[in-house]
């Protein structure tokens, strides 16, 4: 009895695959979903972090118009005296910038480090494909990855899920690396003022 019960442990804790180990600077694209009370966008995405320089900017455009077709946020925790966050909206060629400035000195949020304390929830199938899904709340949002069996470390499903809202990431690719156009973090044109 005993010797079976062993082997029934052994055999559940070889069918958890390895906890992921999501690089926190990466530059990545796909699609973007977005749900809020009763508005549905859907669009593509860009998003490139780099925590050495503590920097990360995240750029969508919507195919709806009442999202403003662009939703952009660049976030500069590089200077040692201030952070700068700068959010953008608008139409292409109409966006207008609100940036805010905080007397702050901690270093950049982590984006993927809560999946070291998530929960293994099994494999999901989306769109005919099985992956592995990681799931963790805190207070009342919802925290998901969906990696592939046997590369637990590239996204390829990231969730966001909260009673206000609900953000669908859905990765075309991801590269573990500092962004290959630094300018990717450069302050944009309407953000500079006249």
């Amino acid at each position: 009895m005993k010797l079976l019960f062993l082997a029934c442990m052994i055999a559940v804790c070889s069918a958890i695959p390895p906890v992921p180990n999501v690089a926190e600077t990466f530059c990545g694209d796909g699609e973007i979903e977005f749900h809020e009370t009763e508005v549905t966008a859907m669009g593509e995405f860009m998003m490139c972090r780099d925590e050495v320089k503590q920097m990360e900017v995240q750029d969508a455009k919507y195919d709806d118009k009442d999202m403003h077709n662009r939703r952009q946020s660049l976030l500069r925790y590089d200077s040692t005296t201030s952070h700068m966050a700068y959010y953008i909206r608008g139409e292409e060629g109409k966006e207008h910038c609100a940036p805010m400035m905080r007397n702050l000195t901690f270093p950049l949020p982590s984006f993927f480090s809560w999946v070291k304390v998530a929960n293994y929830e099994g494999q999901r199938k989306v769109r005919e494909m099985s992956y592995d899904v990681w799931a963790l709340t805190v207070a009342d949002v919802r925290f998901e990855l969906a990696v592939a069996p046997g590369t637990p470390n590239v996204p390829v499903f990231y969730n966001r899920i909260s009673v206000e809202d609900f953000v669908f990431y859905s990765f075309k690719s991801f590269n573990a690396t500092t962004p290959s156009d630094p300018k990717v973090f450069d302050v944009p044109p309407v953000c500079k003022g006249p």
